[in-house]
């Protein structure tokens, strides 16, 4: 027989509280969110975990070191995690960039040193939660935090005028992604259930029952597809076996069941068959989840992306490319079907499947060890669920399904430290309720007196804790902070108090410092874009300061093509203040093609390069080269044409141009193309001396800027030009109702138009 938890109240030592209480406090990360941090949903939520479970594990190691009954205990679960951990890092050792994988960057805030903190606050809940009441209280208080992070969201859907705003769209709430949030309130939803399904005071179930309900309702407000439909397959079988393995063994409760299932399955199925009826279209969850096909742009972009992790997994098949270095892997192998127009985030760091994010990151071996990790828990639940005690059954069909819904929606998504926690509790929970190890309470008794070799030891734990928490915790995320200083400088126009800033920051040496460095480049872009008031000497040191620090980055991540193209976009811009930097963006471009070859923005910017150079004839066939990569995207059929201008290539110009309509970026659809683009057809026909053209373009300018002086102006130039004298005269004359100043200059046109009228007679 398996052991089960003592339901009595534990007799914990003192010191038991000093783990209990910083655990305790773990469970409130998934709320934190602070705007004084880089990436505020990800920087609050890692510094406040990672410092409460150190604090946790140095008071755990004193405890230890005390009390016997305390000293860890490796069970199925716990080794398998640790089997996985240490996989992890195995693969990190022989992977492509240790520094990468230990530390992880800003954006993801994990790296091995957070997953190292996940692990180890899975393993201390595992040692110091002896009892059932001491679970059911950390599940209580994870609901909790669940049910306050989704009225947060409800919030920012109210414009609650004090609640952060991560971007998103889509209900965000404190974790700062639809996805992330769906899949944390998606295991909630089964621990709301617990609590409701298993005996415990009335109020408490049918509180229970309320909160399962609302989490289900902001889960479907997150529009998450992945989340919702692994949530509805696994809830529906879930409660087929419940209803079967109940001890009534009522008829009723199994039609009743039955019936629910169907009426569930029913509506899913129409939400497909009747997906353009108004009652779909008109929500926005529903009209996503009927737009799951193999042409939408979502479910395309995820397919190309696991066809080139499964080609970057044939390289390193083994123990793969090591923690938080999958971007190497997707940028060798980058699908160019992917990048769809010059904005496209394509600088993948995950799959968005856990397959493959696993299997590129730890290999096979990782892949095996992760589902073996699952496995263990699995197991778990399943020996509670075949016991005849009905609590115990429910219980482990619950857990068994929340942790199979999990890994359904994974496949569309990765964990984050808010999913971890929940998951690292559940694992810790099933360990205890199945294991042959004896959870009692013996040992932890109060002794009589502290022994005196106890002094020494916790004294030296106070230390490495001061050490770690300094140096893991407070100097990175004091750097974060005045990282963030320094961008809002920047976003305020104060470029050389911003430059000075960023330097400060870089030369603080945190591995925050990467990321900094390059926000600091894209100060030095902005500045060359004109929106910092600086002056030339402080631009110029700028850039100076941008390139040395890309360059840091390439030396500590020599693989990351990203950085490479920052590099190039330096070299560039640049250029106004050092003119050789020209021809350095052939060299770096040809490191970046080793790195991405089949990137059409690493081509982009050696044509711009060549253009630069008055290489034009260089410039058209790079870029000609972006467009045969991937034909379907307009930004390359509008860096060709330029390309062909520059080169005085005519007719290649004019057949971009015939392309572009044809794409629905031409004349014909001027009405309908934004400002930008009506600003490049301008040029084209105005190289091209299709005057007639260029006048149906600035026309469309016009009416939309009918006080603009410029495009009214090269209207009236246009007409002229294409030899519609009358119009011509007519937009002169509002020129000179908007500008009466200009009287001279619009009698000049007139007499110019006079002149070229008795010339063409």
């Amino acid at each position: 027989m398996t052991q089960k938890l003592p339901h009595d109240k534990a007799v914990l030592h003192p010191l038991a509280w000093g783990v209990l209480i910083p655990l305790a406090l773990c469970l409130v990360t998934p709320l934190l969110v602070h705007s004084s941090f880089i990436f505020p949903f990800i920087s609050t939520k890692t510094f406040w975990f990672r410092s409460w479970v150190e604090v946790a594990a140095a008071c755990y190691a004193i405890l230890a070191f005390k009390v016997p009954g305390y000293r860890p205990r490796f069970t199925p679960v716990m080794k398998a995690i640790a089997g996985y951990f240490t996989v992890a890092v195995i693969a990190s050792l022989f992977g492509e960039n240790l520094y990468r994988s230990f530390w992880g960057n800003i954006e993801r805030g994990e790296g091995l040193l957070t997953l190292m903190h996940v692990f180890v606050y899975g393993f201390l809940c595992a040692q110091t939660l002896r009892t059932k009441k001491l679970w059911e209280y950390f599940f209580a208080g994870s609901l909790i935090v669940a049910i306050l992070v989704s009225l947060y969201g409800i919030g920012q859907r109210m414009g609650v005028s004090w609640v952060l705003h991560s971007g998103d769209t889509r209900l965000s709430a404190t974790i700062g992604n639809a996805s992330f949030l769906a899949g944390y309130l998606l295991m909630h939803t089964f621990i709301a259930l617990w609590f409701a399904l298993t005996p415990r005071h009335i109020v408490w179930q049918i509180t229970a029952g309320i909160a399962y309900v609302f989490l289900w309702y902001v889960t479907y407000n997150t529009g998450t597809r992945g989340a919702l439909i692994a949530g509805i397959i696994v809830t529906s079988l879930m409660g087929c076996v419940l209803a079967f393995r109940a001890r009534t063994r009522k008829r009723a409760i199994r039609l009743a069941t039955i019936a629910a299932v169907m009426v569930v399955i029913g509506i899913t199925a129409s939400i497909f068959v009747k997906r353009d009826a108004p009652w779909v279209q008109q929500s926005p969850t529903l009209r996503r989840i009927a737009s799951i096909s193999f042409s939408d742009i979502t479910t395309q972009s995820r397919l190309l992306t696991w066809e080139s992790s499964l080609k970057g997994l044939r390289d390193r098949p083994l123990l793969g490319y090591g923690y938080e270095n999958y971007n190497i892997a997707f940028n060798r192998y980058f699908n160019p079907l992917i990048y769809r127009d010059a904005g496209s985030q394509v600088w993948f760091d995950r799959a968005h499947n856990v397959i493959f994010d696993i299997a590129l990151t730890s290999g096979i071996v990782g892949l095996l060890a992760y589902f073996l990790m699952f496995g263990m828990a699995l197991r778990a639940a399943w020996q509670c669920a075949r016991r005849e005690e009905l609590e115990s059954s429910v219980t482990g069909v619950l857990f068994a399904s929340l942790l199979i819904a999990h890994l359904l929606q994974n496949l569309f998504v990765f964990d984050i430290l808010a999913t971890y926690i929940p998951l690292m509790l559940v694992f810790g929970f099933l360990d205890a309720v199945s294991s042959r190890i004896p959870y009692s309470t013996q040992g932890a008794i109060v002794p009589s007196g502290m022994p005196k070799s106890g002094a020494a030891p916790a004294v030296a734990t106070i230390i490495v804790l001061i050490f770690t928490w300094y140096h893991f915790n407070y100097l990175p995320a004091s750097v974060n902070r005045e990282g963030l200083d320094a961008m809002r400088m920047r976003m305020e126009g104060r470029g050389a108090e911003a430059t000075d800033k960023f330097k400060k920051v870089i030369g603080r040496d945190t591995y925050q410092a990467g990321e900094i460095r390059l926000k600091l480049a894209e100060h030095a872009l902005d500045i060359r874009a004109g929106t910092g008031s600086v002056t030339d000497e402080i631009a110029a040191n700028t850039f100076n300061d941008a390139i040395d620090e890309v360059l840091k980055n390439i030396e500590v991540s020599p693989k990351d093509a990203q950085l490479y193209l920052y590099l190039m976009n330096l070299y560039y811009a640049g250029g106004k203040y050092q003119s050789d930097r020209l021809g350095l963006i052939e060299r770096v471009g040809k490191e970046a093609l080793a790195l991405t070859p089949t990137r059409p923005q690493t081509y982009y910017l050696l044509g711009q390069g060549a253009a630069g150079r008055g290489e034009y004839e260089k410039a058209a066939d790079y870029f000609k080269t972006a467009v045969d990569l991937n034909p379907a995207v307009v930004e390359s059929h509008w860096n060709l044409s330029v390309a062909y201008r520059l080169a005085n290539r005519k007719d290649d110009e004019r057949k971009e141009y015939e392309i572009l309509e044809g794409m629905g970026m031409g004349y014909a659809q001027r009405e309908n193309l934004a400002d930008i683009d009506l600003m490049r057809l301008t040029q084209g026909y105005a190289s091209l001396s299709e005057y007639a053209r260029l006048a149906g373009v600035y026309e469309v300018l016009a009416s939309r800027y009918p006080t603009n002086a410029e495009y009214i102006a090269k209207l009236a130039a246009a007409y002229k030009s294409a030899g519609d004298y009358p119009r011509a005269r007519a937009i002169a004359a509002k020129m000179l109702e908007l500008k009466p100043d200009m009287k001279a200059d619009v009698e000049s046109f007139l007499a110019e138009i006079e002149q070229a009228e008795k010339g063409s007679q």
